[in-house]
């Protein structure tokens, strides 16, 4: 093989590789429009460092959308703290204070689940089920 065979070879696999990213990049972020994430980031978004409890790798649905392993939830005594990771592109990271939020829990439901709506988007809901949930759960009845 020629030097510039080899070298078109790696300029096709290198646009190859942007094009799937850009691909991925913006199905990311068409997440993020279509849960619900946008719209509860008008009103809840976060910047500040979030020292509460944390899970990683966690699952949970928003609106109807699903974010399976890839969740970062944290509580503490003032709210629910919730962020996309690795790639959280079009998530900027939500804390909604426990006063926002109503929940409604499902517990003969196999395995059990909670909703959780927020006061100034109520048409999205937040569910999240087992540990998480339990946990979320125990707090925002200490709280509210």
């Amino acid at each position: 093989m020629s030097f510039e065979t080899i070298g078109g070879m790696i300029c096709l696999g290198l646009l190859g590789f942007l094009f799937v990213g850009s691909i991925g990049a913006m199905a990311v972020s068409m997440r993020a429009n279509i849960s619900g994430w946008t719209r509860l980031a008008q009103h809840y978004t976060y910047s500040e460092s979030f020292r509460g409890t944390k899970w990683y790798i966690q699952s949970g649905y928003m609106g109807h959308a699903r974010y399976r392993s890839c969740l970062t939830i944290g509580i503490d005594q003032q709210g629910l703290y919730l962020e996309v990771f690795p790639f959280g592109m079009g998530h900027s990271p939500l804390y909604i204070p426990w006063q926002d939020l109503t929940v409604t829990t499902y517990p003969k439901w196999p395995g059990g689940f909670l909703d959780l709506t927020a006061k100034h988007v109520p048409a999205i809901p937040l569910r999240f089920e087992g540990h998480v949930g339990i946990e979320i759960l125990e707090l925002y009845s200490t709280q509210t």
